[in-house]
């Protein structure tokens, strides 16, 4: 670049001789950046939008993270809601075999006590048919 600088100040120093004119500030004209740097702000544009592209979607990530966080959050409230009430109905349930079991037993001697019950009648009907025939012989007799 300082090459480029001696001789670009060495052409202006031949122009002005040629004209003879004064010198006079002009501004200075900006010269194109060399190939390298051009190359090189071309490479940091390209990493500046990989990394604006990966900073997205680390943010997309993130965001579906903290979704299934939640997600994971309400399954395990379910998931205790669901033990408990599974609890609950195992609880129930062998109440309910209990008093079936007891209404099994109460049956059972209801059942017996009304056997016992039928053969008493019988027998008392017996008696009654029996003293019923004795009367009936005993007023024919007479």
């Amino acid at each position: 670049m300082v090459k480029d600088l001696t001789l670009y100040e060495e052409i202006f120093e031949q122009v002005l001789a040629q004209v003879g004119g004064t010198v006079i500030n002009i501004p200075e004209i900006p010269l194109p950046p060399p190939k390298k740097e051009v190359k090189l702000e071309a490479e940091k544009k390209e990493r500046e939008d990989h990394l604006r592209a990966k900073e997205m979607e680390c943010k997309v990530l993130h965001l579906n993270l903290a979704k299934e966080t939640e997600m994971r959050a309400l399954l395990e409230q379910d998931c205790i809601s669901l033990r408990g009430a599974n609890a609950n109905v195992k609880k129930m349930t062998e109440e309910l075999c209990e008093r079936l079991e007891a209404s099994k037993v109460a049956y059972a001697a209801e059942v017996q006590r009304i056997e016992e019950l039928t053969v008493a009648s019988a027998k008392c009907d017996q008696l009654h048919v029996a003293e019923l025939a004795k009367e009936e012989e005993r007023r024919a007799e007479e």
